[in-house]
């Protein structure tokens, strides 16, 4: 049974004799000062540590779903790190998952992925991924599937909720353009939710509503709030 992804590739591109290189030139090379061997070593790994829920391999569709995508962002980070230019030069990438789970029912639960990336910048960046699955009638449930009318016009109703619960939250952090930019009634912003027996609840990784130093946010819409839109099945 899984209980948790990891994968380690780990790269030794070579050692340069110090005679043939000096150190300045190595640090060119953004290779590092071998003190024991001597000479310029040159390093690259990639490490993958993703968590996976173990009994969700007793239903074989959400399974399915949630390997796909992980063995996606697998190969995807994979394919980046293994490019030729990267062998030229010292990288230590990263891809690393956690979850939480948040329960509707009996029957529905939300995974709530966070991941942590590293790909060589100035700091690591993070992004949500999230899922809902209805056990019980074994489908994956989409947003505009908890409402009894078009995403478009529930958006009308959220928008505004959802901006002024950022605003609170951010305080000096808060800047209007970022947050309008990031939310408005488009749709895609909202990808990343989940709803329990309480709110219905969004997620906005680094960048989309704020600068990287503000961080990430989580929004709650309580259900009673909006119980007129939502379908009978998801209504508080």
């Amino acid at each position: 049974m899984k209980t948790a992804i990891a994968v380690l590739i780990g790269i030794l591109i070579g050692t340069i004799g110090v005679n043939a290189l000096q150190q300045n030139q190595c640090d060119q090379k953004f290779g590092v000062e071998d003190e024991i061997k001597g000479g310029c070593r040159l390093q690259a790994s990639f490490t993958m540590d993703v968590a996976y829920p173990a009994w969700l391999v007793d239903h074989a569709f959400a399974d399915t779903i949630l390997t796909e995508v992980i063995n996606g962002m697998r190969s995807e980070y994979g394919e980046f790190f293994t490019d030729d230019s990267l062998y030229g030069m010292s990288a230590h990438w990263s891809l690393i998952g956690g979850y939480e789970e948040l329960w509707r029912s009996e029957s529905i639960v939300n995974l709530v992925y966070t991941f942590s990336t590293y790909t060589g910048g100035a700091h690591p960046n993070s992004f949500y991924r999230t899922f809902t699955f209805d056990l019980e009638n074994e489908r994956e449930v989409m947003l505009s599937d908890l409402f009894n009318t078009d995403l478009e016009t529930v958006l009308v109703t959220l928008v505004p909720l959802i901006q002024a619960d950022l605003r609170t939250q951010m305080g000096e952090w808060a800047e209007g353009a970022w947050i309008e930019d990031g939310t408005g009634f488009d749709p895609l912003s909202y990808g990343n939710w989940a709803i329990d027996d309480t709110a219905l609840y969004f997620f906005f990784p680094p960048y989309q509503v704020a600068a990287y130093a503000a961080g990430s946010f989580r929004v709650a819409i309580p259900l009673e709030s909006m119980s007129a839109l939502l379908a009978p099945e998801f209504a508080p």
